[in-house]
């Protein structure tokens, strides 16, 4: 968990007057959200995809702990046509400062707007994103683009991807241009350097096949 994501949760009074394992749930919660700050209330779903390993917050426990973060106003409950249980984030945009979001596959609630920045293949979609953000650089577009093609996967290891690299590093004149780039996660990047994939001793996992050989 980023140091902003618990100092904010240190300020927060809400937080502070959840019961004990409702403050350990929310974190997690909140790591576990989709790109618009929501998912499954359903509590075997969240038992199995927010807190497999924590055995305090069991089936039985859990939907009461929901109700706890409702009544602090963290979280909206509500079903989605199927009947399923969902929770909404209600202060998302608060609690993580993302600069690309994707589309959820639930529902949102009732008079609920989401805000989306993805890339969907040929361009860049954003609807309802804050003024302040709406001018990217070029490198920022491009970044998005290639998050997108590789679908936020890195081609290095297969792990989630934060960063993008340049195969042949921009340091020995490396280009600026789709070819030239992939996602990968900080670990990948990191270590690889100014360095090429081969010399870094990386291959690429064929999840972007395009890539290979290059």
């Amino acid at each position: 968990m980023s140091n902003a994501l618990l100092h904010e949760l240190g300020r927060s009074l809400s937080y502070g007057r959840l019961p004990l394992l409702a403050k350990v749930l929310w974190p997690m919660l909140l790591a576990a959200s989709d790109d618009q700050g929501r998912g499954l209330a359903e509590a075997d779903a969240v038992k199995w995809y927010v807190c497999q390993n924590v055995p305090e917050l069991t089936l039985e426990n859990i939907p009461d702990l929901f109700l706890e973060l409702e009544k602090q106003g963290m979280v909206h409950l509500y079903a989605n046509g199927d009947g399923n249980a969902l929770y909404q984030v209600v202060n998302w945009w608060k609690y993580q400062k993302l600069k690309y979001a994707s589309p959820s596959k639930y529902p949102p609630p009732s008079k609920w707007l989401d805000r989306l920045r993805y890339y969907d293949g040929s361009r860049i979609i954003e609807q309802n994103w804050p003024k302040k953000n709406k001018h990217l650089s070029k490198w920022q577009r491009l970044r998005l683009k290639i998050l997108g093609r590789d679908n936020d996967i890195c081609q290095y290891c297969g792990a989630v991807a934060q960063q993008v690299d340049h195969i042949f590093p921009r340091s020995r004149g490396g280009k600026d241009v789709p070819k030239n780039l992939v996602a990968a996660c900080v670990h990948c990047n990191t270590s690889k350097g100014a360095r090429t994939p081969e010399e870094a001793g990386l291959s690429f996992i064929g999840v972007n096949n395009e890539h290979q050989n290059k």
